[in-house]
């Protein structure tokens, strides 16, 4: 018998490959994604490890079930182990475990809890979805829920990341420590060292925020992106109109605590002054509770943000956060933060995307038990 392994990106291609190797007579025994080594890896494509055999002694490996054994199950097109006719009752008891009692379903619902996706989400994605998998051998169940759940979340969100224009200005507000002020920086060096823009930055500065300004020119002194502090409204207005010919302006705010009402106000005057179209971005981190990030979505919907940033994706294992953002507030989440390096993480985010970090993080967690230990 021959027995191969091979590392693809995606099962047609490894289909591919076996019969050049092995021949039209070989079969999948079994498929399985590789392990990610970092959260940097999940924007990139997953790799599957899939092993092939060729029994060459002249007897067939699999056998192709006859019309009276295809009646035992709902995978009636699935090859059965040669000799299979031999035992009808214990092969028919075999494939109804494998109907009913793998419970995929359950799985998936399960891991979704524990990536802290909202049970109304959840009742969602996994209504009507079918109970069993395709007739086909090579398809494993629990993938094959896995990648219905993704074309869902795909199907879901794509009206929502719909944006007719895109505005050269850029305005970033947020609660006291999401990383704001080094999300603007990533993003910066990402235009003006990656895609050879010139971009001007702004720092709006309220409350004594002088530091946050100095540590903004520090993060983008590399990629040669100036800083500009304003400290009222008209000096806003005033700072966007001298670098009207740039091809993006990003204006960094002071991180506010959202139930406080009056800075709230102080910082929409800096908003209404900007008659330009423009992009109002809320950044969010991925440590915040799920019913605190609803709270901050309120309170800052009064500023009418158009898009969502979520950092810190390397200090959690959950990220449901990133589904329940964009359900709650019905706006994208346009970038993902993934640690400390400018630019490297900060992350474009799609739908597609946004449901393999998801996907992916449910299919690696576990549920971590607890004791007291006093």
């Amino acid at each position: 018998m021959k027995i191969k392994k091979y590392i693809v990106r995606e099962m047609q291609e490894a289909m591919q490959l076996i019969r050049e190797d092995l021949g039209p007579d070989a079969v999948i025994i079994s498929s399985y994604p590789l392990p990610r080594r970092g959260l940097r890896d999940f924007f990139n494509p997953r790799q599957l490890e899939v092993t092939a055999a060729l029994d060459d002694t002249g007897s067939p490996l699999f056998k192709a079930p006859s019309p009276e054994q295809k009646q035992f199950g709902s995978f009636s097109g699935r090859f059965l182990p040669a000799g299979a006719e031999k035992y009808p009752g214990k092969f028919r008891n075999l494939l109804k475990q494998r109907e009913f009692g793998m419970n995929y379903l359950e799985n998936w619902e399960k891991r979704l809890r524990l990536m802290e996706v909202e049970e109304q989400v959840i009742n969602l994605l996994l209504r009507d979805l079918p109970a069993e998998a395709p007739d086909t051998g090579a398809c494993d169940p629990d993938e094959y829920v896995g990648l219905l759940l993704k074309t869902r979340i795909v199907a879901w969100l794509t009206p929502v990341y719909r944006r007719e224009q895109k505005p050269n200005l850029c305005f970033f507000t947020g609660p006291t420590g999401a990383g704001k002020t080094y999300t603007v920086a990533k993003l910066a060096t990402r235009m003006a060292a990656l895609e050879q823009k010139r971009v001007a930055l702004i720092s709006v500065v309220t409350g004594g925020r002088l530091q946050a300004v100095e540590e903004l020119k520090m993060l983008a002194r590399p990629a040669n992106v100036s800083v500009e502090a304003v400290t009222a409204p008209e000096e806003l207005a005033a700072a966007v109109r001298g670098q009207a010919g740039k091809d993006a302006i990003l204006i960094d705010t002071e991180g506010l605590p959202s139930p406080n009402a009056s800075r709230m106000l102080e910082l929409k005057g800096f908003l209404d002054v900007l008659e330009q179209p423009k992009e109002v971005f809320l950044v969010l981190s991925c440590l915040t509770r799920n019913r605190d990030l609803y709270k901050v979505i309120d309170d800052f919907n009064r500023l009418n943000f158009t898009g969502l940033i979520l950092t810190r994706l390397d200090e959690t294992q959950t990220y449901g956060s990133l589904l329940n953002a964009v359900c709650y507030a019905a706006r994208p989440v346009v970038y993902a933060g993934c640690g400390l390096a400018v630019p490297d993480d900060l992350r474009p985010v799609d739908p597609q995307k946004l449901a393999e970090i998801l996907l992916q993080g449910a299919r690696e967690v576990h549920e971590q038990g607890f004791e007291i230990n006093l």
